[in-house]
C-alpha cells in the first residue's frame, strides 16, 4: 500500500470532517507523519452541538483513514481520549 503524503492525509481528514458537517471556521486540523491533530471547537455548520454518538462515529471514521494511526485532540468543548483499545468522550460544560 502506498504511503500517503501529509497533504493527502489532510485532504482525507477535511473530506471526513465535511461529511460530518463540521464547522471548519471553529476547528483546525493538521497532520504530521501518522498523527492527526484537531484543535479548537467541534461544532456543526448549523451552529448546533454534536451528540456523543456523532462525535464517536466521526472519530472512528478519522481513525480508519489510510495513513492515520493516532489522533490528538485539543478541543475547548469536548474531552476526547483515544488509546489502543479504549475511547473516552465527554462534553465540556
Amino acid at each position: 500500500m502506498k504511503e500517503l503524503s501529509r497533504y493527502e492525509i489532510n485532504q482525507e481528514v477535511r473530506r471526513a470532517l465535511l461529511r460530518h458537517a463540521v464547522d471548519l471556521s471553529q476547528l483546525q486540523y493538521s497532520s504530521t507523519g501518522t498523527t492527526v491533530y484537531l484543535f479548537g471547537q467541534l461544532r456543526k455548520e448549523t451552529k448546533g452541538d454534536f451528540t456523543d454518538r456523532e462525535v464517536e462515529g466521526m472519530v472512528r471514521e478519522l481513525s480508519r483513514l489510510p495513513g492515520v494511526r493516532e489522533i490528538r485532540f485539543e478541543l475547548s468543548n469536548w474531552m476526547l481520549m483515544m488509546e489502543p483499545g479504549s475511547f473516552e468522550l465527554h462534553k465540556k460544560s
